[in-house]
């Protein structure tokens, strides 16, 4: 077998995440010059490959089970105490966890199907969404990204159509907390064709990332065309695109000035606005939005790097990644003058030393995750690597690897989970990659939650009703979602079934409660309580939120 179509071979095997370079070298181990050809890819390649790769499923998961480790130090309120729980992963091709606000999410594909499911450290996954197109059986959706806006979540991805080779970006929208979903209408570059060579077999379009800001929903993708080439496909012309969601039917292309050839990779709403990461070929390049349209922005330290994620607080922008071969953070207070704040590399003579491939930010601080060569029985494996910061430019490795982070292990990426943050990752990587012994590893999830204790619970009950309108007026019940806002700014989220009827925990203490209904301005308007509601310690206090009609 050629080496392009091992490691083929082995990245189908790895299910959503290209396989870390550390396991192509023990498979190659015995030529170096041949490990050092396939080393980990941070450019447009990335975007390219990661998108195809995505489509495959770990078909068996092997049990793992579940593990539970304490920090040593669990003192609570700080990002470097965080209590960790391994879990085995869903049975769908992961790509990326969020938070709606009521629940934490994987989101990605079963192959078949664009898949959403709930997930926690103590409760088995399940299903919230499993959605393929009408009509169109040889389509294949994945969602990549999730954001919720006011009770209404708006979910993006890509369709693939396997026969014809095409991908089509894709986005639906819930206002029922994920009950229901409708497919909404997306822009789809035009002139493709014209534009590419001869040879050219998969035009391909995906939206990566989406972001909400000032109630204007933005996302971030790109379009591409892979020519077959000897040992697999490459991308031969590729461009940046950015949507924008301002009627909550229909993303719109915006006007974008594309420089290279480039497809974003992430993207963050901070102090100073949205920016948006591409890797191109070669380097990075940083995007924002001046005067209406999309462009890349003259940027100071990213010389040589390659950039995986990024994220932001109150007070600036944090980027991962690798520059060379070291893992290395980035800190920017304005999104256009970066400094490296963490170096990070392997033990000499590695062939891809460290990676750091996720990053999120939480109330108790930032965490970064990522990969390096564990020099260990004379060969180069992954050990999983984690760091810590409150401030997101001084950070401090978690080095907790005998127990919480067992060897062979590597994260693919880390979002921000219900009750703190939830690692994509890969556990107990054996195998040399040949018939004898072929490459096995469990698909796994790292739960981080902070070490406190949980706070008494009250009930809020109620029913949601619309009310009002031309005599002699209506007054009905009706179903939606209910968010309740604590006065730190936390917000609990609950569904409003059939009748109006809603019924859910809060910890004590005093809320703005509103609700959305998609009988109500199409889930836009607020449905109001007559106050603040105040939850006491095993009390159910009784609320009655108003649609009011005009």
């Amino acid at each position: 077998m050629r080496t392009d179509e091992l490691r083929g071979a082995l990245d189908a095997l790895a299910g959503d995440t290209p396989m870390p370079e550390a396991a192509y070298a023990r498979v190659l181990q015995r030529s170096r010059a041949q490990r050092r050809r396939h080393r980990l890819a941070i450019g447009a390649l990335v975007v390219c490959v990661a998108t195809v790769v995505s489509y495959a499923v770990v078909e068996a998961r092997s049990g793992t089970g579940r593990v539970t480790v304490v920090s040593p130090t669990p003192a609570g309120g700080r990002v470097a105490d965080l209590t960790w729980t391994r879990v085995v992963a869903p049975l769908i091709t992961v790509t990326r966890v969020v938070d709606d606000g009521a629940r934490s999410l994987a989101l990605g594909s079963t192959g078949a199907a664009a898949a959403i499911d709930e997930i926690g450290p103590r409760v088995p996954a399940r299903s919230v969404y499993r959605g393929t197109a009408a009509g169109r059986e040889e389509r294949r959706p994945a969602v990549n990204d999730l954001v919720d806006v006011r009770g209404t979540m708006i979910a993006v991805g890509q369709d693939v159509t396997f026969a014809g080779g095409e991908v089509g970006a894709s986005a639906w929208r819930s206002v029922d907390g994920g009950r229901s979903w409708k497919r909404l209408d997306v822009d789809q570059p035009t002139g493709l064709a014209e534009t590419v060579p001869s040879g050219v077999t998969r035009p391909l379009t995906t939206i990566n990332r989406v972001v909400a800001a000032d109630g204007v929903v933005h996302a971030f993708g790109s379009s591409w065309a892979a020519v077959s080439l000897p040992g697999g496909v490459a991308p031969s012309t590729c461009n940046p695109l950015v949507w924008t969601l301002g009627d909550g039917e229909h993303f719109r292309l915006a006007p974008t000035r594309p420089t290279g050839c480039s497809g974003f990779v992430d993207a963050t709403n901070g102090p100073a606005g949205i920016f948006a990461v591409a890797s191109d070929s070669p380097g990075v390049t940083v995007w924002t939005e001046k005067a209406g349209i999309w462009a890349a922005q003259t940027t100071a330290g990213f010389s040589g790097a390659g950039v995986a994620a990024i994220g932001s607080d109150g007070n600036g922008y944090v980027a991962v990644g690798s520059a060379g071969s070291r893992g290395a953070i980035w800190w920017s207070a304005d999104g256009t003058a970066w400094t490296n704040v963490v170096s990070v590399a392997a033990p000499a003579g590695a062939v891809q030393e460290a990676m750091i491939s996720g990053v999120a930010h939480t109330a108790l601080g930032w965490v970064a995750a990522g990969w390096q060569i564990h020099a260990g029985r004379g060969e180069p494996f992954t050990d999983l690597m984690l760091w810590t910061s409150q401030d997101g430019q001084h950070w401090t490795q978690d080095r907790r690897d005998a127990g919480t982070f067992e060897q062979f292990a590597y994260a693919a990426g880390i979002g921000v989970a219900h009750d703190g943050v939830a690692m994509i990752g890969t556990a107990n990587i054996t195998g040399l990659g040949n018939a004898q012994e072929p490459v096995r590893q469990d698909g796994v999830l790292w739960f981080g939650s902070p070490a406190h204790a949980t706070a008494p619970l009250g009930t809020v009950e109620g029913t949601m009703r619309e009310r009002g309108g031309l005599p002699p007026g209506l007054d009905k019940p009706v179903a939606g979602a209910l968010i309740a806002t604590a006065r730190d700014g936390r917000q609990f989220k609950a569904t409003i079934g059939p009748g109006g009827r809603f019924s859910t925990q809060l910890p004590t203490g005093t809320y703005t409660v509103v609700g959305h209904s998609p009988e109500f301005g199409s889930g836009t308007y607020d449905c109001n309580a007559a106050g603040p509601v105040t939850i006491i310690a095993d009390t159910s206090t009784h609320i009655e939120l108003t649609c009011p009609l005009r």
